[in-house]
């Protein structure tokens, strides 16, 4: 049979036309009587066409539209329970996606390391995945140390890590990658920063972002340059610091912030953060959600958006929701 839509050749059991997604037969059922699949894509729901449907068959096509979802177009999503999620996503003009993140429950906390691979530098997944999972197994290794020495130390030995990839392609940097890492520890959330991946804490009354960017336009402004002519240099989003520079000391910043009662801790990588710079963007924005929305749903919401402004990198989030003991 062909499609009456495109004239594409379908096989006579096809329900949906594979070149154009439309349906091949009238009496199609599309509807919470169908029977889920379980299927890597319905996590995340249909992207392709916006439709949301979480029903995908067993070749991967959407229940709802038809379209393929395709490995490039897949969000990888992680969750831990109901207090932590993550998303990540290629965006729209890289053909592999070079951001990192992982949860990790520790006997006295919850931890959470998100990582951006430099994209001119070599092996930038690499150094990305080596960064969080060292920094990671230091905090669990390391249990007995203070919470702000061991925030450092597991930055350093990711700085470290990331420093024994090999510099095999002259024409790009060595090795490196942007890294921001949490820790709860009771009411208190420490964390550790270096380049550009941010940390925000949100509460009822505000969006506060708790990391400073390791950037150019802040270093520019920092000196008293001001921040309509610094925004202008095309230098203005370059990163003056991350994880594996071998010509110069990886600078680590750590702080920490007592959490109010309910927050959500929010990661994310400058995929994100570009098309919502301000935190009162980033509030409007998580407003517009359903209350409702899992952490995961959250997550996805936020790539889908980033997505639909450009998606002009790669883009992870990562969100924890802090309970009160009690």
């Amino acid at each position: 049979m062909n499609c009456s839509f495109c004239n594409e050749l379908a096989e006579p059991q096809f329900l949906f036309c594979e070149a154009c997604g439309k349906p091949l037969v009238a009496d199609v059922v599309v509807g919470d009587d169908l029977p889920a699949v379980e299927n890597d894509n319905a996590a995340v729901g249909c992207i392709r066409c916006g439709c949301g449907s979480s029903r995908f068959d067993s070749d991967g096509y959407c229940e709802a539209c038809g379209h393929r979802s395709s490995p490039l177009d897949a969000i990888d999503v992680l969750e831990s329970g109901v207090q932590a999620a993550s998303a990540s996503h290629r965006g729209r003009h890289h053909s592999d996606n070079q951001d990192s993140v992982l949860m990790q429950e520790l006997p006295n906390g919850f931890a959470i390391a998100l990582a951006d691979g430099v994209s001119t530098s070599c092996h930038a997944r690499a150094a990305a995945d080596i960064a969080v999972q060292t920094a990671l197994k230091t905090l669990q290794d390391c249990g007995s140390l203070p919470t702000a020495e061991r925030m450092r130390l597991a930055t350093q030995r990711a700085h470290e890590a990331v420093c024994t990839l090999p510099h095999d392609n002259l024409q790009l940097a060595e090795p490196q990658a942007t890294l921001v890492l949490a820790l709860v520890e009771g009411m208190q959330v420490w964390y550790s920063w270096v380049g550009d991946s941010r940390l925000y804490m949100i509460d009822q009354a505000e969006v506060i972002q708790l990391t400073m960017d390791d950037s150019w336009l802040n270093a520019q402004v920092n000196t008293g340059v001001p921040i309509a002519a610094a925004l202008k240099d095309i230098n203005a989003h370059c990163i003056t610091q991350c994880l594996g520079m071998r010509d110069d000391e990886v600078d680590i910043h750590i702080a920490t912030q007592r959490l109010s009662p309910d927050a959500i801790l929010l990661l994310c990588s400058d995929g994100l953060w570009n098309y919502c710079d301000e935190p009162k963007a980033l509030r409007k924005l998580l407003n517009e959600g359903n209350v409702t929305d899992s952490l995961a749903r959250r997550c996805v919401k936020l790539i889908d958006y980033a997505n639909a402004a450009g998606g002009q990198d790669n883009i992870t989030v990562a969100m924890y929701r802090h309970r009160c003991a009690g």
